[in-house]
């Protein structure tokens, strides 16, 4: 008998940086996408700070407010529907004159509650042109949740959104 695949349960995804540092205009926002075969079933499930709760709740926001220099978005995988396929994790530079680079030290984090630290990702160092990163994909592969930490450059948030099938 081989051993247990190992599966993520509930993931916490953080941006942060250091505002002292930064260009006080800019703000690094996170977003996530439910998708259910590449697309969202509806625009409820496009999570992000005025949006802070999935449809079903399994996917929450929090931070951004008043000079955060923190988001975060907590994703309870055994509370999607079986229909979902995929979680995107996407991060953006708030203004959209600015770049990543216009941050100081922005970071991203993954971690899973029963797995620990996953990925640590300098953003700012790896992107500085950037506008829009979607960082990763958390998958539904068979009975588990994996990680796909793809570092997709894209042109701005309303660009991802209209892929993913949000009404923009």
């Amino acid at each position: 008998m081989g051993a247990p695949m190992t599966t993520l349960t509930t993931v916490t995804v953080r941006t942060f940086w250091d505002s002292r540092g930064s260009n006080n205009d800019f703000d690094l926002d996170l977003a996530a996408f439910v998708l259910t075969s590449g697309r969202v079933a509806n625009d409820s499930d496009f999570v992000f700070f005025n949006n802070p709760v999935s449809t079903n709740g399994a996917v929450k926001h929090s931070g951004g407010a008043d000079g955060v220099t923190e988001e975060t978005l907590t994703i309870n995988l055994d509370h999607l529907p079986p229909e979902t396929t995929a979680i995107a994790v996407l991060a953006t530079v708030y203004n959209g004159n600015g770049a990543f680079g216009d941050l100081c030290d922005a970071v991203l984090a993954i971690d899973d509650e029963a797995l620990g630290p996953i990925a640590f990702y300098e953003i700012a160092e790896r992107h500085g042109a950037a506008r829009a990163l979607v960082y990763a994909l958390i998958v539904r592969d068979g009975d588990r949740w994996i990680l796909d930490a793809m570092s997709s450059v894209e042109p701005d948030l309303q660009s991802v959104a209209r892929r993913f099938g949000v009404n923009v």
